[in-house]
């Protein structure tokens, strides 16, 4: 039997040549809204990571420490918008403690993305994230070299989620823990077993949870994307909300055919005062797929939107950016081809709204009501905050948006807004990243 306990331990050693190491590193919300940050391991592993330098004292010890780890830790909220940390604090230990308290992270976040490579220099070593947000704790996550010690974290009311390579695998500690609870009960002087090495050796057999894990066939679709009244199907994968349209207007316009129901003529004012002059297109019913991230995060690289469906509304229309074909006109020569309710079909019959939805606006929502989602899964706000004052460019990032508490999000999260001045809905590309449509 001893000797059955000592192949199944040792063996990986064999097999991966040495251990690696564990640290944690977490993000906290209190009761009183106050985030801070906690990065914990083993003293050796600190001082391994300062390496090995000679101090006169503790004290000398703690203060170093605390610099090296505060510089390498890098938060950021919104649009990277930089997070301070204060000088913190440090409980030295055979398992040493810091904390560091983040000055000016909101108390409601939506986004936050996070980079902490202090222990970048250790080989093999794994870094266990998590984020406890009041009385809701995101999955733990591994940060390791390969995803370069960073994550995104998208905080919503269905949860939190924290973009990552690595998750972090449980099933090998389960099957170590029995193991190294008989060696230790047989060989209680054996003080130098790293219960947790040993077991993170396991997990370097396998890192990648897809290979073992299918993607569910469906899921449920939150309540949220159920308002896509207008769509002809509303489905989830578990990763992406699929929306099928056939992208017809629930409203009357100048563009139906005269044969249509909803075709009404049309000879009055339309955005910005301007008279109405129809263009030569009429709406042709389409055959539209949109898939669009369940869980969206912020994006790196803020892809610039397309000529095109950047979005789709409520009732199933599409949303077009700022610019008018072929090659990002300005928009303002269309606009007078706005019909009574703010859309217009282009030359392929694919209705579409660059401005204010007014069937959204003033029929079936208000003004500060959800109009719709952009590709990359952010939702679509009307042009007034719901305490009834206008939202101007003033108040909006680049993407134009921001992130704050709706009745949809009561935690908060990022959504863009329609204004009533240029770019109207979205401005420098999308914050988060794109799905897919086709049409």
């Amino acid at each position: 039997m001893k000797s059955i306990f000592y192949l199944l331990l040792f063996l990986p050693l064999g097999v991966f040549g040495h251990s690696p190491q564990i640290s944690t590193f977490a993000l906290v919300r209190d009761s009183k809204g106050q985030w801070t940050a906690h990065l914990s391991a083993s003293l050796e592993a600190f001082e391994s990571a300062l390496g090995n330098k000679k101090v006169s004292s503790a004290e000398a010890f703690q203060k170093e420490l605390i610099q090296q780890v505060k510089s390498a830790i890098k938060i950021k909220s919104g649009v990277l918008q930089a997070v301070t940390l204060n000088d913190g604090q440090c409980h030295l230990g055979h398992q040493t403690d810091l904390k560091f308290t983040l000055m000016d992270l909101p108390t409601e976040v939506s986004t936050i993305s996070v980079e902490n490579d202090f222990f970048k220099e250790l080989n093999s070593h794994f870094m266990v994230f998590k984020v406890i947000n009041g009385a809701t704790e995101s999955n733990q996550f591994v940060l390791q070299s390969s995803n370069h010690f960073s994550a995104q974290v998208n905080i919503q009311p269905t949860g939190i989620t924290v973009d990552s390579e690595q998750s972090f695998n449980y099933y090998y500690l389960l099957f170590l823990a029995p193991i190294l609870l008989l060696l230790l009960l047989k060989y209680p002087m054996k003080k130098t077993i790293n219960v947790l090495n040993l077991a993170m050796l396991f997990f370097s057999c396998s890192t990648d949870d897809s290979a073992v894990t299918p993607a569910a066939s469906s899921a449920e679709v939150p309540a949220v994307y159920k308002k896509i009244y207008g769509a002809t199907s509303v489905t989830s994968d578990g990763k992406y909300i699929t929306i099928k349209t056939k992208g017809l207007p629930d409203h009357k316009s100048a563009y139906y055919a005269t044969t249509n129901s909803l075709y009404q003529a049309y000879s009055g004012t339309t955005f910005g005062g301007l008279t109405f002059a129809k263009n030569p297109n009429t709406i042709i019913e389409q055959s539209g797929t949109f898939k669009i991230p369940l869980k969206p995060v912020m994006s790196t690289n803020h892809a610039a939107t397309p000529l095109g469906a950047i979005g789709i509304a409520l009732n199933g229309v599409p949303f077009f950016n700022q610019y008018a074909g072929p090659n990002n006109q300005e928009l303002k020569g269309e606009m007078a081809g706005f019909d009574q309710f703010y859309g217009h079909p282009q030359n392929s019959g694919v209705y579409h709204y660059h401005v204010e939805p007014l069937q959204l606006t003033t029929v079936k929502s208000t003004k500060s009501g959800l109009m719709g989602f952009l590709l990359d899964g952010f939702p679509v706000y009307g042009p007034q905050e719901e305490s009834g004052s206008a939202v101007t460019n003033a108040n909006l990032d680049v993407y134009h948006g921001h992130s704050h508490e709706t009745v949809d999000y009561p935690n908060g999260f990022y959504h863009y807004h329609f204004t009533t001045e240029a770019p109207y809905l979205n401005g420098n590309g999308f914050y988060g990243t794109p799905g897919t449509v086709t049409q």
